[in-house]
C-alpha cells in the first residue's frame, strides 16, 4: 500500500511538472503570435492567439498552487512586454488575478500582487479610456487591504509595492490604503519595518533635482497624507515619519531662504503639532502628560527647528499642566 501511495505521489508531481512545461511552451507560441503592441488583424492567427491566452487565463484558478503561481509569472512577463490585448485586460483577467490576492498560497499571493503592479506600470490606457481599468484596480485595492494585517513579511513587499503604484496613479482610496499599511510599522519584525520605510520614502520624498521643487513637493506629499487622518491612524503615520527621518530633514526647510518652501514646511509642522496637541486633550492625569512631554523632548532633541515649532504650538494647546510647561520651557531655553 505504501509503495502504491508513493507511486501515486510521484505520478502526481510528474503531472504538475508536465503541466508547467506546457505552460512555458504556451508562452513561446504566444510570443510568436503577439506583436509588440499586443494587437493582430482579424484572422486565424488572432483566433489562435486568443485561444492560447484564454487557456492561460483559465490556469490562474487552477487547482494546483504551483501552476497558479507559474501562470501569474507568465502573465507578468507578458504585461511587461506590452503583449496583453486590451480585450483580456477588460475581459476578466484583472478580476481573476485579484481573486488570487487572498489565495491560500503565499507564492500565489505574491505573484498576483507582482502581476497587478506590472499591469499598472505598463498599462496601455490613455486618460479617455482608463475608467474601467481604474475601477478594477480600485476593487483589487480593497481586496488586498484585507490581507495586510495577516500577511507575512515575505509577501509584504509585493503587497505594499502594489499599493504604492496605485497611489502614484491616483487610484481612488489609495491614500487610505497607504495609511492602512502604515499600521504594520508597529510589528516586531524588523524586515517589515524596513519595507514600510522604503515605501514611505518612495511615496513622499520627491526625486526632483531642483532643491526648491524637491522640498516643496515633499512637503505637499506629507501634508496630503496627514490632513484629515482619523485619530486611530495618526499615531502610525507619525511613527513612520519619525522612523524614516523625513520630519527631521523637512524641519531644516523652516528656515529656508525660499519663502514658499519655508511656508509649506511651517504649515506641515503646524498640522503635525495639532495632532500632538489633540492627543493632550484626552489626557486626564498629570503623570500621563508629564511622560508624553518628556518622551517628545527626548525623541526630537536632535532636530532643533522642529522642536521650536512644536513647542510653540504646544504652548497654545488647551491642556495646561504646570509640570509639563516647565519641561517645555526648560528644553526651549536650551535651544
Amino acid at each position: 500500500l505504501m509503495m502504491l501511495v508513493q507511486f501515486f505521489l510521484i505520478g502526481f508531481e510528474f503531472l504538475i511538472l508536465l503541466n508547467i512545461y506546457f505552460l512555458f511552451s504556451f508562452l513561446r507560441y504566444i510570443n510568436s503570435f503577439i506583436s509588440h503592441s499586443g494587437n493582430l488583424p482579424e484572422g486565424s492567427r488572432r483566433k489562435a492567439r486568443d485561444k492560447l491566452l484564454l487557456r492561460l487565463q483559465d490556469h490562474i484558478v487552477d487547482i494546483n498552487a504551483i501552476v497558479r503561481s507559474r501562470v501569474l509569472q507568465l502573465w507578468t512577463r507578458l504585461a511587461r512586454n506590452f503583449q496583453i490585448p486590451l480585450a483580456f485586460i477588460n475581459g476578466g483577467l484583472i478580476r481573476d488575478a485579484c481573486s488570487r490576492l487572498i489565495d491560500k498560497s503565499i507564492n500565489v499571493r505574491k505573484n498576483a500582487a507582482i502581476f497587478l503592479t506590472a499591469v499598472l506600470q505598463y498599462n496601455p490606457f490613455g486618460p479617455s479610456d482608463a475608467l474601467f481599468f481604474a475601477l478594477e484596480m480600485e476593487k483589487c485595492l480593497s481586496t488586498i487591504l484585507r490581507s495586510i494585517a495577516s500577511s507575512q513579511a515575505s509577501e509584504l513587499a509585493e503587497i505594499i509595492g502594489f499599493i504604492v503604484e496605485t497611489n502614484k496613479f491616483s487610484i481612488r482610496n489609495s491614500e487610505n490604503a497607504v495609511r492602512e499599511f502604515f499600521r504594520a510599522i508597529w510589528r516586531y519584525d524588523s524586515a517589515a519595518k524596513e519595507i514600510i520605510i522604503k515605501a514611505a520614502a518612495d511615496l513622499f520624498i520627491s526625486a526632483n533635482k531642483n532643491r526648491e521643487i524637491c522640498a516643496k513637493k515633499t512637503a505637499e506629499n506629507l501634508i496630503r497624507i496627514i490632513l484629515n487622518v482619523p485619530e486611530e491612524e495618526r499615531i502610525s503615520v507619525e511613527e513612520v515619519y519619525f522612523v524614516r527621518g523625513t520630519v527631521a530633514d523637512l524641519s531644516k526647510c523652516i528656515i529656508d531662504s525660499s519663502i514658499n518652501v519655508a511656508n509649506l514646511s511651517k504649515f506641515f509642522f503646524s498640522e503635525l503639532s495639532k495632532k500632538v496637541c489633540y492627543r493632550l486633550l484626552w489626557i486626564s492625569k498629570y503623570k500621563q502628560a508629564d511622560s508624553l512631554v518628556e518622551k517628545l523632548c527626548q525623541r526630537l532633541q536632535s532636530t532643533t527647528s522642529q522642536l521650536v515649532f512644536i513647542f510653540f504650538k504646544l504652548l497654545y494647546s488647551y491642556f495646561k499642566n504646570r509640570i509639563s510647561d516647565n519641561k517645555i520651557f526648560k528644553f526651549y531655553k536650551v535651544l
